[in-house]
């Protein structure tokens, strides 16, 4: 099983890189990153060779600013026995109204 071949911790990993490099949203962005969290909410084996992770992403451009410039993400990612990205989707659910980056518009699973 997917789960039985790594950490975790290294499972998170891969998701955030992903969500990073899919978003923009990086301390690259910006350089007062107040928090760049992931949180897996469920996970769920759909056979013995794939696993579907639920999650809610929190990107924060800039922690020293009194208004919110932060960005919430909410979506799946599919991993296979070789702990690829097969599928996935993202949704931004709130954007602060202060937000420098931009929301993020993809809001589509990968092809």
């Amino acid at each position: 099983m997917v789960s039985e071949m790594i950490s975790e911790e290294e499972i998170t990993q891969i998701i955030l890189d992903f969500i990073r490099k899919e978003t923009g949203y990086t301390k690259e962005a910006t350089f007062n990153v107040g928090f760049d969290e992931l949180t897996i909410k469920s996970k769920e084996e759909i056979d013995e060779n794939t696993i579907k992770f639920t999650l809610k992403h929190f990107f924060e451009e800039d922690g020293f600013s009194q208004y919110p410039k932060f960005h919430e993400l909410e979506g799946y990612v599919t991993l296979d026995k070789e702990v690829k990205i097969i599928d996935w989707y993202l949704e931004e659910v709130y954007t602060g109204p202060s937000s420098t980056l931009g929301l993020y518009k993809q809001n589509a699973t990968k092809d």
